[in-house]
């Protein structure tokens, strides 16, 4: 199951302009191989899409290039639900998912599609791309 952080990002996973098809195609993939894993009680969440140039400077301090503020954008960060599936945190799990994602979307530029992010081993979102 797919779910959103607010309904802003809804929209923005929802419309053509704002989120590259083959990403919202990633996010499908990702949320039926977890499906499969949990018998149909995954909860996939969308947190971030589109970022403007000043939301980016906002949460980083200064000006960074973003494949988050290209339009349509090239990238949107996801999360598990760790609530309703403890063990969808697990490593094993998430190397699955960036197996899946790299053999599956994988990017040709020399970057990585799936990107963990957290501190001191623990993955608080993943960060997923696709290349230009």
């Amino acid at each position: 199951m797919i779910e959103f952080k607010t309904p802003r990002i809804e929209e923005e996973f929802r419309s053509w302009k704002l989120c590259h098809p083959r990403l919202r195609a990633m996010v499908q993939e990702i949320s039926n191989m977890l499906d499969f894993f949990f018998i149909g009680r995954s909860k996939l969440i969308v947190v971030c899409i589109y970022r403007s140039p000043e939301e980016n400077e906002q949460l980083y301090g200064q000006y960074k290039v973003s494949a988050h503020s290209e339009i349509p954008s090239r990238a949107l960060d996801i999360a598990v639900d760790t609530e309703a599936h403890p063990k969808a945190t697990d490593q094993t799990v998430i190397n699955s998912m960036e197996v899946f994602v790299n053999k599956f979307f994988p990017r040709h530029d020399g970057h990585p599609a799936f990107l963990r992010h957290g501190e001191k081993g623990k993955t608080d979102h993943i960060h997923l791309s696709i290349a230009k």
